[in-house]
């Protein structure tokens, strides 16, 4: 299926190779595949706190989203991610 899709964008896109296109491909897949993994040791860590502090999740985050040091720390972060992709 992956190289049907490449095999038809190509045709209407004759800029890049196919090799380029394909590990253009890979590289989104992977990042996706990664995102996801980070996103549920994220749910985890979370579940394993809420249960060890005897605490409503909503609660948690919110203490965590509040915090002003933490607060600093996303923002760094997505500037971080910002500066990287751009």
């Amino acid at each position: 299926i992956a190289y049907i899709l490449l095999s038809l964008r190509y045709r209407y896109d004759h800029y890049e190779s196919m090799g380029a296109l394909y590990r253009a491909m890979n590289a989104d897949r992977l990042r996706q595949t990664l995102d996801e993994r980070l996103w549920w040791l994220f749910v985890e860590i979370i579940q394993t706190l809420v249960a060890v502090l005897e605490m409503d999740a909503d609660e948690l985050l919110e203490k965590i989203v509040t915090n002003p040091a933490v607060e600093q720390l996303i923002a760094n972060m997505l500037e971080s991610q910002l500066q990287e992709a751009g």
